[in-house]
């Protein structure tokens, strides 16, 4: 698991620096599948009473839990990966669909892009009735300021994470690649 200590004592991936970024500054819970000791804000699952909004980072597939420990919250899916039809994330996608639909879930995407490809799943497996899919664009730090470095754009390299998958993949202890099987929090 991941809290406010990791983000300020090594370099922390994407997802997880914006969740923890945004989390801090609303004053808000984290509940991490994977966590066994609260840290904060950051604790394990349970029911903690009077929340009205979950954001479900990631995986849709967790929407039964969300649904047992916060019955009457609204719940946004925020999705941080490209998501098409017909893909594996939109075939994840799609095994919820009932629950998408009971939750009347509001998916929160990171691009334009990415929400195109989140509404064209969301139309084909039936749920954009219910359904709706924004925008909202991760957070850059404040503090992230140019320091008058110089540039050589001719060598400049960006590397995404989502593009070295499967070149690089995460390992676990069976040797297989690691993947969240609930969301890495609620």
């Amino acid at each position: 698991p991941y809290d406010t200590r990791t983000l300020r004592e090594r370099a922390t991936g994407g997802t997880e620096a914006s969740v923890t970024r945004i989390a801090d500054a609303l004053g808000a819970w984290v509940m991490q599948h994977n966590r066994t000791e609260a840290y904060g804000s950051y604790v394990p699952p349970g029911k903690i009473a009077g929340i009205e909004h979950v954001i479900l980072n990631r995986d849709s597939r967790a929407l039964p839990k969300v649904r047992e420990l916060f019955p009457d919250a609204r719940t946004y899916l925020w999705v941080h990966d490209q998501l098409n039809p017909g893909s594996k994330r939109g075939r994840r996608l799609a095994s919820t669909a009932q629950h998408l639909r009971e939750r009347n879930v509001t998916i929160i995407c990171v691009s334009d892009s990415q929400r195109r490809g989140v509404e064209a799943t969301v139309r084909r497996i039936g749920v954009a009735d219910v359904v709706r899919a924004v925008t909202i664009y991760n957070p850059v730090c404040d503090d992230l300021v140019p320091d008058g470095t110089p540039v050589d754009e001719r060598k400049l390299v960006f590397f995404s994470r989502s593009s070295l998958r499967g070149i690089l993949p995460r390992r676990n202890g069976s040797g297989k690649s690691s993947h969240w099987t609930w969301s890495d929090s609620l």
